[in-house]
This record gives C-alpha cells, structure tokens and sequence, in this order.
C-alpha cells in the first residue's frame, strides 16, 4: 500500500502512530514528533550514513533486535521466530530473502510505528531506572537516536562533564550522524550534543502537532499535552500552508485544493518536496476520494474543505 499520498496520509502515517500508541501504551505525542524528527514523516526515508531507514530511521541491528523482542506481544510472532540470535549477540536470519523482506518491514508505516512504540516502552524503563525519574520525551529520543545504553551515557556525561567531546565517546554514532556531532566543522560537546537532540524532537512538535490537530480531528488531547506555539508572524495553521515563512503554499495542500489526484499530485518529486520543505499532513476523511476544486486566484473555503456540504457536521 503507498501511504506516502495525499489520500493515504490520514490512514497510513498519522492512523499508523495512534493505532501503535494505543497498543504498546507510548504516547502518540511523542512517536508522532520522533517520527516527524526521524524521517519528517516519510516512510520510505533512507539514511546516507548508515543503515536505517523508514519512518523511524531503524537500524538493521536495532530492527532485527526490537522484532525479535518486542513482536510476539503485538501480533508478529511468525517474523520474530525467524530471527535468531547467536552467540555473540548479533540477531541474524538464516534465509537471505526471508531477512531482506522482514528489514523491507522498516518502510511499513505500522510495523515501524509498532516498534517505534514498544522500544520506547523498553527505553523508558531503562532510562527511569538510571535517572531515578521518568525521563522527558526529549530525553526519550536520544534513547531511540543512541540506543538506552549510549543515552544513560551521554546523560550522564552532559551532567558531570559537559564539555567533554561527544565524538570521542561517540565515535560510531558521531560517524553516522555528523550533522548532530558537528557544528560548523567543529566536533561538538556532550553538552551540546544532548542539547542538540533534545532541540530536535522539540522542533518537531509544532509542524507535527499542528497537522495532526488540524487533520485528523484529535480532539480529545491524544495527541499530547505539548503547547502549540504560534507562529509570531501568522496563524497557527502557518506551518500547515507554508513550507517557509515566505515560501509558497505546501505541495500536499496545493494538490488537493487544485483537485489533483494521489498519482499526479505528487508526480516528479513532489514527495520528496514534503520530506525536507514541509510537515507531512492527514487529510481529513471526509476529503479522502473526493476531488476538491479550487480556482487559480479564488479565495480558499477552509470550512469547505474541512467540512464538505452535506456532511451534517456542526
């Protein structure tokens, strides 16, 4: 199924991370700004540094690992079978094919979503443990991004020696991820680098949270007790039409106001634009199918769109 469409947004992303939310007890606040922090939501992202791909920017080791662990309890425990783990602690598959096709899984917006959820789960326990108090969600994502034991650590170093180099006690890490280890050529501080992460899941918020309001009628606070900041120079919605503070209308938004179909809407990389220039968006149900017309120049019918004629909402 390609969710990575104007119509499949709503089912297939934001649906996927509020379905694994309820089912592993992580919430949808945080895996909805670790996705969009991850992968700006997209769940065919690829990693040039290193093996991780999908919405969550999995590993292969860290998937093979999670899988086996964390499947059985959420329904996957044909796949996790398959996955052994051998003496020296690697997680393999033994069928070359079988194993291309379980690390394919990455791009699957719900299994990824599923383990994004029951390995937060998992490091939040460990890192509770270690810092005597339920860590932040900032503090979650280094987790996800370093894996518990490499956050315990860096913690730990940012609390007792701050200006310590993060690429000496990180050097695999700082190899992959270079834009996070590195600041203008300069390798950058454990103090920086915690800083760093933390800043990055909370960036994601607003876009995500603001989108997944606007979008998918979550009305009931499930998608987080995070404030929503508003743009000082526009609406709450800015982020949501505006890939920039003066850049054009947002490329999903543009193609359902002007009509345009899944296919055409995002043909010649369109949807690459919405993984670096904008916040991945659920269309509303009621729209879902629907051609929406919009003429070039005519002022845009917001209440239209959001709630069609006919549709007996109040």
């Amino acid at each position: 199924m390609n969710t990575w469409s104007v119509s499949g947004v709503t089912d297939g992303i934001i649906g996927a991370i509020r379905k694994a939310a309820e089912a592993t007890g992580s919430g949808f606040s945080y895996l909805l700004h670790t996705g969009a922090a991850e992968s700006g939501l997209n769940p065919t992202a690829k990693a040039p540094t290193s093996s991780a791909a999908g919405l969550f920017q999995f590993t292969k080791d860290t998937w093979l690992e999670t899988l086996k662990q964390e499947g059985p309890s959420l329904g996957l425990g044909g796949l996790a079978a398959q996955i052994t783990k051998s003496g020296d602690g690697q997680y393999t598959v033994a069928d070359p094919a079988q194993r291309q096709a379980i690390l394919k899984l990455r791009n699957d917006p719900t299994v990824s979503a599923l383990m994004a959820g029951a390995l937060a789960q998992k490091n939040g326990a460990t890192l509770t443990a270690a810092l005597g108090r339920v860590p932040s969600d900032g503090e979650l994502y280094i987790a996800h991004f370093l894996g518990a034991q490499g956050a315990t650590q860096l913690l730990s170093l940012a609390q007792k020696n701050p200006g310590a180099s993060a690429v000496a006690a990180f050097p695999a890490a700082a190899a992959a991820n270079p834009s996070v280890f590195y600041a203008n050529g300069q390798a950058r501080s454990v103090g920086e680098v915690r800083a760093t992460l933390i800043a990055r899941e909370g960036a994601a918020k607003m876009p995500a949270t603001s989108t997944a309001l606007a979008f998918s009628g979550a009305d009931d606070g499930s998608a987080g007790n995070d404030t929503t900041q508003v743009d000082e120079q526009g609406p709450v919605f800015h982020s949501i039409f505006r890939s920039g503070r003066r850049a054009p209308i947002a490329a999903y938004v543009d193609a359902v106001w002007s009509g345009l179909g899944p296919a055409s809407a995002f043909a010649g990389g369109a949807a690459s634009a919405l993984t670096t220039t904008a916040p991945a968006a659920a269309v509303p149900k009621a729209a879902a199918g629907a051609v929406v017309h919009h003429r070039a120049g005519a002022p845009l019918n917001l209440l239209g769109f959001i709630r069609p004629a006919g549709s007996g909402a109040q």
